[in-house]
């Protein structure tokens, strides 16, 4: 187990500290025990899109599975891909905290795998209860989308809380900030501009991923030209969180054009 250094002297960054004491927190290296962690945590969150995937090619025909093998098989595969790296890295850093290891305080990334993580066990749990009820994914859509607000509602606070913290360099602040607004303000957004135009309702959760992906993005690339201090967990869960997130975005307007012919 290597000590992983946190640099101070960045101009916008502080040093991380663990606890109250001056040494930085030793988290592991990257293994292949981590990889095996990884692998699973992917499977069990692309398991319940799978077993629905299937079921849904097997009524299909035509067209429509095409439709079905390359939109839907794209979506799921990366919201799976991103949500099995949330849990992964959630599961880590609860498996580090009893071992004596809490990152203190937490890399941007971690919050971003902690809200993967929520979402994606939400996910799981309601997929596979709309797959053993027998119900369609339309009539079915209340219960997907209401955990999704409440969700949204929670970190909302969270992420705000994060926004304020100046541990963080000014660059993340402000993404946690939009990302605390963004998903609400799109939720009221979509609710109001479908009543005028059914298709805002694709287009508006389609523009807000998009926000938010932009925003990591730049935050990200700072932490790489400044060559700040961060550990492999911050850079796989915050990566991956983007694909998620465009994959997200890809999807929703993609399902957007499709309904126009």
């Amino acid at each position: 187990m290597t000590p992983f250094d946190n640099l101070p002297g960045e101009g916008d960054e502080l040093p991380h500290r663990q606890g109250s004491g001056d040494s930085p927190a030793g988290l592991p290296r990257l293994s292949i025990a981590h990889l095996l962690m990884w692998m699973v945590a992917t499977a069990v969150a692309l398991a319940p899109y799978q077993w629905w995937y299937s079921l849904q090619a097997e009524n299909s025909s035509g067209n429509e599975a095409v439709y079905l093998s390359v939109v839907t098989t794209a979506a799921y595969t990366v919201h799976g891909v991103s949500a099995g790296a949330q849990l992964f890295v959630t599961a880590c850093l609860l498996l580090w905290r009893s071992r004596g290891l809490a990152v203190v305080p937490l890399q941007p990334g971690h919050w971003l795998a902690i809200r993967g993580a929520v979402a994606g066990v939400f996910s799981i749990v309601l997929w596979t209860a709309v797959l053993i009820s027998g119900q369609s994914e339309l009539s079915a859509s209340p219960w997907l989308y209401a955990p999704r607000f409440l969700i949204s509602f929670v970190f909302f606070f969270v992420f705000l809380r994060a926004a304020l913290r100046r541990v963080d360099p000014a660059r993340w602040r402000l993404t946690f900030l939009i990302m605390a607004l963004t998903p609400l303000v799109g939720w009221i957004a979509t609710v109001f501009s479908s009543m005028a135009y059914w298709r805002a309702g694709l287009i508006v959760p389609g523009v807000s991923s998009a926000v938010q992906a932009l925003m990591l993005l730049a935050a990200l690339s700072g932490d790489l030209t400044r060559s700040s201090a961060r550990h492999w967990s911050h850079w796989l869960s915050a990566g991956l969180y983007i694909a998620g997130l465009i994959g997200s975005a890809s999807i929703y307007f993609v399902y957007a054009l499709s309904y126009e012919f």
